[in-house]
């Protein structure tokens, strides 16, 4: 059931990205995230992709000032957006063409096309912006973030 009501950006990426922090020379340093210890030294745990833009990552070490990694800027996983759209309008062709066959009128078909695209492309768009699957971290601004794994079908 959970894969109807599922958007493309969800079922490609997931609502969640997996943050992976490593902090060199420092094997003993704790890695902090959301109040809890996710490692010492390195450290891999997910994070919300609607939440991309409000990262903060503490590391500690005995002997050494606590420092604090705020991470605040985002992008869109444009791509995402671009599959339920062609997939919606290329299933309300097919079903218009059908209808015009059968005489449907210039503002039935607009209806049916309408209909079609809310069904086929509004349902899953409208599931991916509430799980926040549309956003990643935009390493583009963020210093010391990389991105590692560009597959699309990890489902972890």
């Amino acid at each position: 059931m959970s894969s109807c009501l599922t958007g493309c950006a969800t079922i490609f990426g997931g609502s969640k990205y997996v943050a992976n922090v490593v902090v060199e020379h420092h094997p003993n340093a704790s890695i902090v995230y959301n109040g809890k210890n996710r490692g010492n030294g390195n450290a891999t745990f997910k994070i919300n992709r609607r939440d991309a833009n409000k990262v903060a990552i503490v590391v500690k070490e005995k002997g050494c000032e606590t420092q604090v990694f705020n991470y605040n800027h985002r992008e869109l996983r444009g791509w995402t957006l671009g599959i339920p759209f062609g997939l919606g309008a290329g299933y309300s062709s097919f079903i218009n063409l059908f209808a015009r066959l059968d005489g449907a009128n210039g503002a039935e078909l607009t209806g049916l096309f309408v209909g079609n695209m809310i069904m086929l492309a509004g349902i899953p768009i409208g599931v991916d912006a509430i799980t926040g699957a549309y956003w990643r971290p935009d390493i583009s601004v963020e210093k010391g973030i990389t991105r590692v794994d560009m597959n699309p079908m990890s489902f972890s």
